[in-house]
């Protein structure tokens, strides 16, 4: 064999493992070259997706912030779990929010010591009468999930009339998954109204000392002389003619009608804690 056909042969086997070798890594790359095309794609999906969140990030953050503000105004919020010293602890935290010294005696009630999602304490003590009512406002109203089963006042006599003895039956509601009672805030709730005594006794044997206004009639010592369609004319112990219209005020009560055809007025009058008619009839004589 001549050199040139030698040299071609060799040329030849050497252009061949050279067109295979670059095929297969031609082949290699592209397959390299799909895989990072694939991350590359998803890597762009993945900023895409972060640049909307950026985008948005004022908005979420807003709506985060409403979330939180609308769970601090919820108006029942039920705890996770409860024994004596939360239930106690959150009473003390009250009497703290309502600045009111309300003394009491705490204790959990031994029937419902194994009660699944409550427990029942029992409450008394001696108090205002006005501080106790402002107590049970509170518990009624304020975000933990409290109820009043029952409540039973009493008079501590004439030396301390504006005091009563107290006993509550209390239940403290929880459920898993609920919030912590230390975390619960105070809730700005409507002021109850104090000004009627509900437990005033309405009813006396004797009228009670009462200061009166010396410009009104006392109907027990008048008499009715005249009478029109609107209007009464009485005389009073001072000889002074009194006019009076329908519901103008009288010692105790007021005028409630005129009975011009009978010739009688009617009064409402309450000595005794019940208005009651007092009648006054048309004598021109006196």
């Amino acid at each position: 064999m001549r050199n040139t056909q030698r040299n071609t042969l060799v040329l030849s086997v050497l252009l061949t493992f050279l067109l295979v070798g670059g095929g297969t890594g031609l082949q290699r790359l592209h397959k390299k070259s799909g895989v990072l095309e694939a991350k590359n794609k998803d890597s762009k999906a993945k900023i895409a997706a972060l640049d909307y969140q950026l985008s948005k990030i004022d908005s979420l953050r807003y709506q985060y912030m409403m979330q939180q503000e609308l769970l601090a105004q919820q108006s029942k919020i039920i705890i996770s779990q409860d024994n004596p010293t939360i239930t106690y602890e959150y009473l003390l935290q009250l009497l703290k929010w309502m600045g009111r010294p309300v003394q009491f005696d705490f204790a959990m009630s031994e029937a419902k010591k194994q009660e699944a999602v409550w427990h029942e304490y029992v409450i008394s003590g001696r108090t205002n009468y006005r501080d106790l009512i402002y107590l049970t406002n509170n518990l009624e109203h304020q975000r933990a999930v409290l109820t009043i089963e029952e409540l039973s006042i009493g008079a501590d006599g004439i030396a301390a009339s504006d005091s009563v003895s107290f006993s509550m039956v209390l239940r403290t509601h929880f459920q898993e998954g609920g919030s912590e009672a230390a975390a619960l805030t105070k809730k700005e709730i409507p002021k109850v109204y104090t000004g009627y005594m509900a437990f005033r006794s309405r009813i006396y044997e004797t009228p009670p000392p009462m200061e009166y206004d010396p410009a009104l009639v006392a109907i027990d010592s008048a008499n009715l002389i005249a009478i029109t369609q609107n209007r009464i004319f009485l005389r009073d112990d001072q000889k002074i003619i009194r006019i009076l219209a329908v519901g103008d005020k009288v010692r105790d009560g007021y005028l409630y009608s005129i009975d011009n055809k009978n010739g009688k007025a009617v009064f409402k009058i309450n000595l005794h804690g019940i208005p009651e008619n007092s009648t006054l009839f048309l004598n021109p004589e006196k």
